[in-house]
């Protein structure tokens, strides 16, 4: 779309050729959900915290710095250290 218009600004001739890389959709699609604040320390927020079996959840929600890529490294690596220490304790 940008260069779509950026080829009509500069060359009106040539916007036909122009096949824009990003359409947006007619109606926004949202994510619901997104840039959400958990409730710490509450009963699904701690059981999330925990492995469930062998899975173990990490994720910038999981975080006190949610909807940042810090928030996921700390979620992740809280995650990874969990379960390095279940492989050490045998």
């Amino acid at each position: 779309m940008l260069a779509t218009m950026g080829v009509m600004g500069l060359a009106p001739s040539a916007e036909a050729s122009v096949t824009p890389a990003f359409r947006p959709p007619e109606r926004p699609c949202y994510i619901e959900g997104a840039w959400t604040s958990p409730r710490y320390g509450t009963a699904g927020y701690n059981l999330l915290l925990q492995p469930a079996g062998r899975v173990y959840f990490a994720g910038d929600w999981l975080s006190h710095e949610v909807a940042w890529q810090h928030g996921a490294f700390v979620a992740a690596r809280s995650a990874v250290s969990a379960l390095h220490q279940r492989v050490m304790a045998g």
